[in-house]
């Protein structure tokens, strides 16, 4: 939508700026205020393409961005908390997950067991 606007901007420029012959007498009949020569409009053209090019480049790299930061993050498959246990899994169900958990006995001691579960079978770290 943004890129969209900022092409749909500098194609009504370039038609005002035709329609005015490069010098406009008034708003209503164009939309810049004042003239300029040749050489000026084009390089003003010239800036409207360069920006509209570098809002496309920022846009792609965002998107680039978010969707590396996705990918590389872990699934959450599990995450429960109550007074006495907690425990929380990460990775891919049925394939590989990561997790640990925490239990409190009834001296109030916390007992803590990190493990992975994958390929090799269940293992405590």
């Amino acid at each position: 939508m943004v890129l969209s606007r900022c092409k749909d901007m500098v194609q009504e420029e370039e038609k005002a700026q035709r329609r005015c012959g490069g010098t406009c007498p008034g708003e209503e009949s164009c939309l810049k205020t004042s003239s300029v020569s040749g050489e000026e409009e084009e390089e003003e053209k010239g800036w409207a393409a360069t920006n509209c090019a570098v809002l496309q480049s920022v846009i792609l790299l965002a998107v680039v961005l978010f969707l590396g930061v996705v990918a590389a993050r872990p699934n959450e498959v599990l995450d429960f908390e109550t007074d006495n246990v907690s425990h929380e899994q990460h990775g891919v169900p049925g394939q590989a997950v990561y997790g640990e958990y925490e239990a409190k006995d009834a001296h109030g001691n916390w007992y803590e067991v990190k493990y992975v579960a994958d390929h090799h079978g269940f293992r405590t770290l």
